[in-house]
C-alpha cells in the first residue's frame, strides 16, 4: 500500500506545500511500504532505552517490532501503542513535591506525544498511544488511598488536555476488566471519584482473579532466571526503601524505617515480590485487551520484545520515573530529575503552577526583574518570559544585559506579552544586546513576501531550508580565506502573525529552530550516529548562485564549531535545496572528502536530525511576539505559509 502525501496533490514546488508535519521538502517521506516501515521502526527504537549491556534490540527485538508495524501499513492502520504507567506519586516527600503531576509528569508526556506526531510526520494514518493507568495495581500494597490515585489520574488527564496532547488517550484497570469489545479509553464516560472509590474494592478483587494461571506463579524462579525481572526487582527494593520509610504494612503494624536491616530487606523483599505478580497479572490483562499494540514499558527490559523500555527522558539513560523524582530547572537551560530532599534549598527557589508546587529552579540573577515577568521552560528547549497578570511592559524596559545572559544560556528566548515597538525603539533595545550587524539592505530586514527582492526564498511563501543565518555573509581571514560571518543572535519582532483573522485556518508559516548543540551532545558525542567521525571531523562545502544580498562564493567550512558565548559545540550546515523542489534559486552542500553517495548519505542524516522532535522547537507566531535565537547553534527555517499578512522584523546581533 502506498500514502498519499501533500506533494502528491498538486504539481508545484514541494517547498510551496502548507502542512504542519514537521518533515521537509528536500527529504520527502517515504512511498514504498517497506521504506515506510523501516522509518517507523527507526522512530519508535529512537525513543527505547537501548543501552544496557545486555540488549537484544538490535539483534531480536528489532525484527519483532517490524512485524508488528509492517501489519498496520499493510492494512493503512494507525499505529497503536500502549503504556502501563502513572500510577500515582510516590508517598515519600522526599522523592516527590506532592500527590499531583508536576513538571516531571509534563516532560515525559510530551515525549510520548512527540513519539506519537514523529509516527503523524511521516505516516498520514498517524499513531495512537494509550496510557493505562496502573494505580489501582500497586495502590493498597504501597499504601496508598484509592482517592489519591484517583486524584492523580484526573490531574494527569487534565494536563494532558491544557498541554492539547491529542494523540495520547487513557484507559483504567476497570476499563480492561469490563470491556468485551476492547479497551474503553478516556472517550468513555468517566467516574467521578465517588464511584472510583465505590468500585475500587471489588475491581481490585476482579483483577487480582483476572489471570488464573498466575495463582501459582513462581517469583522466585523468574527473579533467578530473567534478566529483566530480577532489574525490575532489585528496582522495586531500592524505591520502596525510601517509599515506606515511614510504613506501617509490614507484619505486625511496625514502622519499615525502624525495623533491623535484615527484617526491612525481608519485609522490603515480600512487597516487592507481590508487586511482580500484581505486575504479571497487568501485563496479561493489557496484553489481551491490546493483542496487536506495539506494548512499552517504563520498566528496564532486554528489548527482546514484546515489551520494549521506554527512555523516559532523553537525558537520562536510566529507567527513572517521573512519579518518583521531581524536575529541577538549572541556570544553564538543562531540565535534570532527582529525589526532592536532593535539592539545594538555598540554592533553587519553588515554582508553581496550576495551584501547587511544580519544579524547583536554579536562583538566577538574571531572572530577577523585580517581579514584573515569569519565566517557563519550552519544549524541548528555550525559556518563555511574560508579564504577570497582564503588565504592561515596553520592550525598552526589559533589561537587555539580562536576557543576553539568558539566551547565552538558554538558546532561545520568547519574549510574549510585551508591548509593540517602533523601528527605533526596536534598533535601541537591540543595540543593548549587542552590537547590530547591518547588510547591504540596513540592520532591520522586514521578512514578509515581497517578490521585487532578490533574496532566494527568503521574502517568499514557500518554505525555507534549515539553515543558520550569515552562512553567506563573508568575511575574509588573515590568510586570504573567505569565511562565513554568521552574527551571535538573531532578534525577531512579529508584526503580523499568519494566524490573525484567520480563526482556526492553519496558514503555516511556523519558524522551526533546530538545536545542533543539543544534536552534537545526544547524538555524535555519544556515538550513536554512524556517521559521527564524518561529521566532527570533515569539512562541508556550500554553494548558491549569486543574488542581489548574496552567493556565488564556494565555501568550504568545518561540520562542528564551538559557540564563543556558551563554549557548547555545535554543528554547522545548510540543508541542501535542490532545484526541482523550488522556483528560487537552489544551494548544493556537500560533505568534503567523501564520494557523491556516502556524502548524500551523511547530508541526509545531519537534515534529518534538524527536523526531530526531540530537537526542534516549532514555533508559530503572535502578533507582538520578540524571540532572540542563539544563531551560533540553532539553525532555523520557515514553513510555507498562504497567502496572509505575515510580516517580521529581524536585527543580527553580535
Amino acid at each position: 500500500m502506498s500514502f498519499v502525501y501533500d506533494h502528491d496533490k498538486e504539481a508545484t514546488p514541494s517547498a510551496a506545500l502548507v502542512h504542519s508535519r514537521l518533515i521537509t521538502p528536500s527529504l520527502p517521506p517515504p512511498r514504498e511500504p517497506r521504506a515506510v516501515v523501516d522509518q517507523l521502526v527507526d522512530i519508535v527504537s529512537s525513543y527505547l532505552l537501548t543501552s544496557g549491556p545486555k540488549d537484544q534490540f538490535v539483534t531480536v527485538g528489532r525484527n519483532l517490532l517490524q512485524n508488528q508495524v509492517e501489519r498496520y501499513v499493510a492494512n493503512g492502520d494507525r499505529l497503536e501503542l500502549v503504556l502501563p504507567a502513572f500510577p500515582f506519586k510516590s508517598p515519600s516527600h522526599q522523592k516527590v513535591l506532592g500527590t499531583l503531576p508536576d513538571l516531571a509528569e509534563e516532560i515525559f508526556l510530551r515525549r510520548l506525544e512527540d513519539l506519537c506526531q514523529s509516527v503523524c510526520d511521516v505516516y498520514p494514518p498517524g499513531a495512537r498511544l494509550t496510557i493505562v493507568s496502573d494505580g489501582i495495581v500497586y495502590s493498597k500494597l504501597l499504601g496508598v488511598t484509592d482517592a489519591t490515585a484517583y486524584q492523580y489520574n484526573s490531574a494527569l488527564r487534565a494536563l494532558t488536555r491544557d498541554l492539547g496532547l491529542t494523540h495520547l488517550t487513557f484507559a483504567r484497570v476497570r476499563d480492561l476488566l469490563q470491556s468485551s469489545k476492547g479497551p474503553q479509553t478516556d472517550q468513555a464516560e468517566q467516574l467521578s471519584e465517588e464511584e472510583y472509590c465505590a468500585l475500587a474494592t471489588v475491581t481490585r478483587e476482579e483483577f487480582l482473579e483476572s489471570n488464573a494461571s498466575l495463582k501459582q506463579f513462581d517469583v522466585d524462579d523468574l527473579i533467578a532466571s530473567d534478566e529483566g525481572t530480577l532489574r525490575t526487582y532489585r528496582g522495586y527494593l531500592r524505591f520502596l526503601k525510601l517509599d515506606l520509610q515511614n510504613s506501617t504494612l509490614c507484619p505486625g503494624g511496625k514502622v519499615i524505617g525502624e525495623l533491623s536491616r535484615r527484617q526491612r530487606d525481608r519485609s522490603l523483599g515480600l512487597i516487592a515480590k507481590e508487586m511482580i505478580k500484581n505486575g504479571a497479572r497487568f501485563s496479561s490483562l493489557v496484553e489481551r485487551a491490546f493483542p496487536n499494540a506495539i506494548r512499552l514499558s517504563i520498566h528496564p527490559h532486554t528489548n527482546a520484545g514484546p515489551k520494549f523500555a521506554m527512555k523516559i527522558f532523553q537525558n537520562v539513560e536510566l529507567s527513572c520515573t517521573p512519579w518518583h523524582n521531581t524536575a529541577i530547572m538549572a541556570r544553564n537551560g538543562s531540565l535534570m530529575i532527582q529525589h526532592n530532599s536532593t535539592v539545594d534549598r538555598t540554592t533553587h527557589e519553588l515554582v508553581a503552577r496550576y495551584g501547587r508546587p511544580y519544579y524547583w529552579r536554579e536562583i538566577d540573577p538574571a531572572m530577577n526583574w523585580g517581579g514584573s515577568v515569569t519565566f517557563e521552560p519550552l519544549f524541548p528547549f528555550g525559556l518563555l518570559v511574560r508579564p504577570t497578570n497582564g503588565t504592561k511592559v515596553s520592550w525598552s524596559d526589559v533589561p537587555m544585559e539580562k536576557m543576553r545572559d539568558l539566551a547565552s544560556r538558554w538558546s532561545l528566548i520568547l519574549a510574549r506579552g510585551f508591548l509593540p515597538s517602533d523601528k527605533d525603539e526596536y534598533r535601541a533595545a537591540a543595540s543593548q544586546l549587542g552590537t547590530i550587524m547591518p547588510w547591504v539592505w540596513g540592520d532591520i530586514l522586514e521578512v514578509k513576501e515581497n517578490p521585487s527582492l532578490d533574496m532566494n526564498n527568503t521574502t517568499s511563501r514557500e518554505a525555507m531550508p534549515m539553515h543558520y543565518d550569515g552562512v553567506f555573509k563573508l568575511k575574509t581571514l588573515p590568510n586570504g580565506e573567505l569565511k562565513d560571518d554568521p552574527p551571535q543572535f538573531q532578534m525577531f519582532q512579529c508584526r503580523k502573525a499568519p494566524s490573525s483573522g484567520s480563526g482556526d485556518i492553519d496558514l503555516g508559516g511556523r519558524t522551526l529552530f533546530a538545536n545542533t548543540a543539543l544534536i552534537h551532545r545526544y547524538v555524535f558525542e555519544t556515538g550513536a550516529s554512524p556517521y559521527t567521525l564524518d561529521v566532527t571531523t570533515r569539512k562541508w562545502t556550500v554553494f548558491t548562485p549569486l543574488n542581489e544580498s548574496f552567493g556565488g562564493v564556494h565555501l568550504e567550512l568545518p561540520l562542528v564549531e564551538t559557540n564563543p558565548l556558551s563554549g557548547r559545540k555545535a554543528v554547522r550546515w545548510h540543508e541542501p535545496w535542490p532545484q526541482d523542489i523550488t522556483k528560487y534559486k537552489p544551494t548544493r552542500c556537500e560533505i568534503v572528502g567523501l564520494d557523491e553517495a556516502k556524502s548524500r548519505k551523511v547530508s541526509d542524516h545531519i537534515t534529518s536530525l534538524l527536523y526531530n522532535r526531540s530537537f526542534t522547537y516549532s514555533h508559530s507566531w503572535e502578533a507582538g511576539d520578540y524571540l532572540i535565537a542563539d544563531n551560533m547553534e540553532l539553525m532555523h527555517t520557515r514553513t510555507a505559509f498562504y497567502p496572509c499578512d505575515r510580516e517580521l522584523w529581524r536585527i543580527h546581533i553580535n
